[in-house]
């Protein structure tokens, strides 16, 4: 049973346009699913609509949505590289990188520009060029501590504020004699 209620995860969030980044299949009844939309992202509206579609298909197929925790979201400024085409997309980015296992000279933790991934190597540049293979990273981010990514997302908060009135002080004021 749980199984169709991926594959309806699945199917919905495809015919939203949106692609999975990561699915995490928790016990119990709690699925957790990191979407985006290249090339502009993920909003939270696109968020909210994929919710209600999965809610709106699993009664459809005669779940109840209330027994399920689902949760949508945005896969942050430093997302997961997870897939082959992930790599590829991102190439020329900054990165950290994990290793599940410690080189040699003992380091697992890695930062620099990722390079590109051929014949399922990933290779990155920082204080020195690191090639490993893709079946030994535990873990790959974005690595939004750098200048060029803080000012592309910096951009593009900007563009959704909104001006706001000041708030009342809410504070007692005391009282003059």
């Amino acid at each position: 049973m749980r199984k169709r209620v991926i594959a309806i995860v699945r199917s919905v969030i495809e015919d939203q346009g949106l692609e999975i980044v990561q699915l995490k299949n928790h016990p119990a009844t709690k699925i957790m699913v990191w979407v985006d939309k290249p090339p502009e992202g993920v909003s939270v509206k696109d968020c909210a609509t994929a919710n209600r579609a999965i809610r709106r298909a699993m009664e459809e197929d005669g779940f109840d949505p209330g027994d399920y925790d689902i949760e949508i979201q945005s896969p942050g400024v430093d997302r997961p590289l997870v897939r082959a085409a992930d790599y590829e997309r991102f190439s020329g980015h900054p990165i950290k990188l994990r290793l599940k296992e410690a080189t040699p000279l003992g380091r697992r933790n890695f930062a620099g520009k990722l390079t590109g991934l051929a014949e399922g190597k990933v290779t990155l540049v920082g204080d020195e060029e690191w090639t490993f293979h893709l079946s030994e990273v535990d873990e790959c981010r974005l690595d939004p501590k750098l200048p060029e990514v803080k000012e592309r997302v910096a951009k593009k908060q900007a563009k959704g504020k909104r001006s706001r009135k000041p708030r009342k002080s809410r504070r007692k004021r005391p009282k003059e004699h």
